[in-house]
């Protein structure tokens, strides 16, 4: 399974969430255990070649094209959701990503201090079921909760009921 991140504007990947894997790989102990490369921005599982990819969604179109040379994108990452132009974006996004395998996992960040709130209702109008009852924006299975509404209060993201 490999993993994929997209940010709105792909220019800035690289000082943001590139960096945060980093720090996290190095906060675990496994730097060593991993390649890091910077063009294209990738980093990869030494002992299973194991990537994840780095990428601007500046054409949702361009996703179709992304192969991978074995396996498949299990993890699909969404970082800064309220930069996304909308939802026809990440639903063609997550189409065209998230195909074969037998289990997938969609993984979205909103910066808690951003106005959600038109965000939340987008994601309302395709409602699903959520058995798992992870909070949408920090992690859920691709298949159970893509639909659930998100709120904003205090400046801090909470479910919806």
């Amino acid at each position: 399974m490999h993993a994929i991140i997209y940010r709105r504007v792909g220019n800035t990947l690289r000082e943001s969430v590139y960096e945060q894997i980093i720090w996290a790989i190095d906060m675990l102990g496994l730097h060593e255990q991993f390649q890091y490369r910077v063009s294209p921005l990738e980093i990869r599982y030494k002992e299973t070649g194991q990537r994840i990819i780095f990428r601007g969604a500046d054409d949702p179109m361009k996703s179709k094209s992304i192969k991978i040379s074995f396996g498949y994108f299990g993890i699909l990452w969404f970082e800064e959701l309220a930069e996304f132009a909308g939802m026809d974006d990440i639903r063609t996004i997550k189409a065209s990503i998230i195909r074969g395998g037998d289990h997938s996992y969609t993984f979205t960040v909103i910066n808690p201090a951003a106005d959600c709130s038109q965000l939340g209702e987008q994601r309302s109008t395709h409602p699903q079921s959520n058995p798992s009852g992870a909070p949408q924006h920090l992690s859920g299975r691709a298949s159970g909760v893509a639909g659930q509404r998100v709120h904003c209060r205090s400046g801090s993201p909470q479910k919806g009921k």
